[in-house]
């Protein structure tokens, strides 16, 4: 499949979904989105953090990256994990964000004009008083590689379709670089899923 589009990267593959002994990886797509589509994940002090995140919770869960683009408001990944790993991964990687970027802000002299967006008006009744993600998450489970080429495709030409960029590759936060040219996007890119 050839992606389209302004300075799309192209993918080749043939394979589908991954056995490992007797337990099966799938594909899976996942969108999260900050509260109240509040545009802080390009912030290089949130970015940073996010892809700090990302490494270090493939290293505990053995997850593939396949690929990612991290929007102002929200980010889309593409992983390969066990089915039953998928909500622990999602829940340990959005906390551990969330705590950490509310502890850089809060040691930061603008902490809390920074949070005054993400308090959660029921906090008396939660275990924390901030929420940088919006309730949930939205994930697909992918069993085609002609499927993640498709959301490969969708997810680097997000910036483009939102003209913040003219081409895909020139969206610093996403694997669109990685993809046309191999240069380094922040996170290790896995390649397993390709011929």
């Amino acid at each position: 499949m050839k992606c389209v589009g302004a300075g799309a990267p192209t993918y080749e593959c043939t394979k589908s979904v991954e056995c490992i002994g007797a337990v099966m990886r799938y594909g899976f797509y996942i969108t999260a989105v900050t509260w109240n589509r509040e545009p802080i994940l390009t912030r290089p002090d949130v970015s940073k953090i996010l892809l700090d995140q990302v490494t270090f919770y493939r290293a505990k869960y053995a997850f593939a990256f396949c690929g990612f683009v991290v929007m102002p408001d929200h980010w889309h990944f593409l992983l390969v994990t066990h089915e039953s790993e998928i909500s622990n991964i999602l829940r340990d990687m959005k906390s551990m964000i969330s705590r950490k970027t509310i502890d850089l802000w809060k040691a930061s002299g603008q902490g809390r004009e920074m949070l005054k967006p993400f308090l959660r008006r029921d906090a008396e009744k939660r275990a924390h008083t901030y929420s940088l993600w919006q309730s949930g998450n939205w994930k697909a489970v992918i069993e085609e590689c002609r499927s993640m080429e498709r959301r490969l495709n969708y997810m680097h030409m997000n910036p483009v379709e939102k003209e913040l960029v003219e081409r895909a590759v020139d969206w610093p936060l996403s694997s669109a670089r990685w993809y046309a040219h191999r240069e380094p996007v922040g996170v290790e890119i896995d390649m397993d899923w390709l011929i």
